[in-house]
C-alpha cells in the first residue's frame, strides 16, 4: 500500500484482519488496510480474532497487498493491425469474452485483468505481430479488491472520478481559455514534436474546456519553427522538465521564436512530473494533467 491510497477504493463489508502477530501481517490486504482505517469510518467488520491466534501456518483469508495493472478501453487495439489479422482477432475476442462483454469493454464500462491481456497479447503473436497491444487507459488496483467490487463497477467508480476532476477544471477555467489555443509539445535533440487533438494529452484538455492548437487526426506533428510561428499558440506547454538538452536550445534566442504570442506574454510551461503527460495513462494522468494546466491559467 502506498501513502496516497484512496480509501473509498474499499468496498463496504470489507473484512479486516487485527492480528498484527501473523507472519503474514506485512504483506496482508487486510491487516494493512486495518492500519490505515481513518477516524471517518465508526463501524468495521473483522476476522474473529480468537480465530485468527489459532493460525500458525496459511492463512485462509490472507490478501496479497500489492496492486497489478488493469486496462480499460480498447477503441484503438486494432487500429495498427493488418485488416485481415484485425478482423480474425476480433472475431476470436468475440468468442473468448462473449458479445456483451467484448462490447462493455470496448466502451469502457469494464476492465482486462493480466489474464485477459495476455489472452489478448498471444493473439497478436499467433498472428505474427510484434506490437503490444495498447489500450486506451489503465488503472493500478489491488486485485483483491477489484475482484470484489467488480471489474465493471471499479471502472465506472473511475470513470465518474475523472469526469467530475475534468469537470471541475473547465467550470474554473472556462472565462480564461474560452479563445485561446494550446500547443503541448515533447521536443526531441533534433524535432519538435507536437500532440494533436488527437493525442490522449490534447483529448484530455479539450475534456476540461481547452483548445488545441493543431487540430489533426494525427497524433503527433513535427514541426519547423516557421511552422509553429505559422501557429502561433496562445500557451505552450513542453511535457518535459530537460528542454535545455532538446532543439528547444536552438530556437529560444531567435527573433522568430520570441515573436509568439505565448512567449511575448510569458505563457510558457515546463511539466515538472514528464510521465503523467506523455508516458501514463489513464485517470492518474487525467487528474494531473488537468489540475496541472488550470493551476498555471488561473494564477495567471
Amino acid at each position: 500500500m502506498t501513502p496516497d491510497f484512496d480509501y473509498s477504493e474499499v468496498p463496504f463489508g470489507f473484512n479486516y484482519c487485527l492480528n498484527k502477530s501473523c507472519k503474514q501481517a506485512s504483506t496482508c490486504l487486510r491487516y494493512r488496510l486495518y492500519t490505515h482505517i481513518p477516524a471517518a469510518c465508526q463501524t468495521i467488520r473483522i476476522i474473529n480474532p480468537v480465530y485468527a491466534a489459532t493460525i500458525d501456518d496459511v492463512c485462509p483469508f490472507f490478501m496479497p497487498d500489492k496492486k497489478v495493472r488493469y486496462a480499460l478501453g480498447i477503441t484503438h487495439l486494432l487500429d495498427h493491425v493488418p485488416y485481415s489479422d484485425a478482423v480474425s482477432i476480433k472475431r476470436q475476442m468475440l468468442a473468448h469474452f462473449k458479445q456483451a462483454t467484448y462490447y462493455r469493454c470496448r466502451r469502457k464500462e469494464r476492465m482486462l485483468d493480466p489474464s485477459e491481456q495476455e489472452y489478448i497479447r498471444k493473439l497478436f503473436v499467433s498472428k505474427g505481430i510484434k506490437e503490444l497491444p495498447v489500450y486506451d487507459e489503465y488503472i493500478e488496483n489491488f486485485e483483491t479488491i477489484a475482484k470484489i467490487v467488480g471489474k465493471e463497477d471499479v471502472a465506472k467508480t473511475k470513470i465518474e472520478e475523472a469526469e467530475k476532476v475534468l469537470s471541475d477544471v473547465k467550470d474554473k477555467a472556462k472565462d480564461k481559455v474560452s479563445d485561446e489555443e494550446v500547443l503541448t509539445v515533447s521536443p526531441k535533440n533534433d524535432e519538435y514534436t507536437a500532440h494533436t487533438s488527437s493525442s490522449f494529452v490534447g483529448q484530455v484538455l479539450e475534456k476540461a474546456g481547452f483548445k488545441n492548437a493543431i487540430q489533426s487526426d494525427d497524433r503527433e506533428a513535427s514541426l519547423s519553427l516557421e511552422q509553429l510561428v505559422e501557429i502561433n499558440p496562445d500557451i505552450i506547454v513542453y511535457m518535459r522538465d530537460d528542454i535545455d538538452t532538446t532543439i528547444y536550445t536552438q530556437w529560444k534566442n531567435t527573433q522568430l521564436y520570441k515573436s509568439l504570442d505565448a512567449v511575448k506574454n510569458n505563457k510558457v510551461y515546463t511539466t515538472v512530473a514528464r510521465g503523467p503527460w506523455t508516458q501514463y495513462r489513464g485517470f492518474i494522468s487525467v487528474n494531473t494533467l488537468t489540475k496541472e494546466m488550470s493551476g498555471w491559467l488561473l494564477n495567471n
